[in-house]
């Protein structure tokens, strides 16, 4: 059985223990091109912190963002994107931190809920996509996008756009941002077994998890489908 709403697409496998909840689309995140991430204040909202997304293909990469927009409006109230920040990755050379883009299945199945749609399942297959970093040495971006976010509690993601091939000036597309209020700043070592973050380090390496190098831009970036499977907790 399939059901969709909005965005989501929950497909109810063979194994009806497991639940396959759609909120990210490999393929079209693939077909985009993610690159990089940037980080910038919005002067003209308050100086809201912004988290902008990179893609090869901007018009590909817009379209994700418009149908994010479509589902949720211009923010994501029950906070169904997942987004954390991994650092202390001292050890791994070439990576300053990792970007990890995934979904809360918990959040979403609330979402449908409030909407009468009520779903039975005891485990649920995500995907996540990461996406490797290496800002230059003393970039103070992501630490002033810290700071402002801890002060308001709330930023918004962004699609930008690259204004040509051979230059390095970017736009942001503040039309389809979403303003969201949760984000995880996590260190590498604090991640453990059954941690929502826990598929970084699962890349092919059990049974489970089907993992899929998808491309590969250059030394420092590189994003990475994981599908993993989750056991629902109230």
């Amino acid at each position: 059985m399939i059901l969709r709403y909005g965005m989501v697409q929950i497909v109810m496998s063979i194994n009806k223990d497991i639940t396959n909840i759609g909120l990210i689309n490999p393929y079209q995140w693939e077909r985009a091109r993610w690159r990089a991430a940037g980080f910038f204040v919005n002067e003209k909202a308050n100086n809201l912190p912004c988290m902008g997304f990179i893609f090869h293909k901007s018009r590909y990469g817009e379209n994700i963002f418009s149908q994010w927009q479509n589902q949720f409006g211009k923010a994501d109230s029950f906070e169904e994107i997942r987004i954390s920040i991994i650092q202390g990755l001292d050890t791994c050379e070439g990576i300053g931190y990792i970007i990890h883009l995934s979904s809360d299945p918990l959040q979403t199945l609330k979402r449908l809920e409030s909407k009468s749609i009520k779903m039975d399942t005891k485990k649920v297959s995500v995907e996540s996509l990461f996406q490797s970093m290496n800002p230059l040495p003393g970039s103070p971006h992501l630490s002033n996008f810290r700071k402002r976010y801890e002060k308001l509690g709330k930023y918004a993601i962004v699609p930008l756009r690259r204004s040509s091939l051979f230059r390095r000036k970017i736009r942001a597309n503040l039309d389809l941002s979403i303003v969201k209020n949760q984000i995880y700043f996590r260190n590498l070592r604090d991640i453990t077994e059954g941690d929502p973050d826990w598929p970084i380090f699962q890349s092919g390496i059990l049974q489970a998890f089907d993992v899929k190098t998808k491309s590969k831009y250059g030394p420092f970036t590189a994003i990475k489908v994981v599908r993993w499977f989750s056991k629902l907790k109230p």
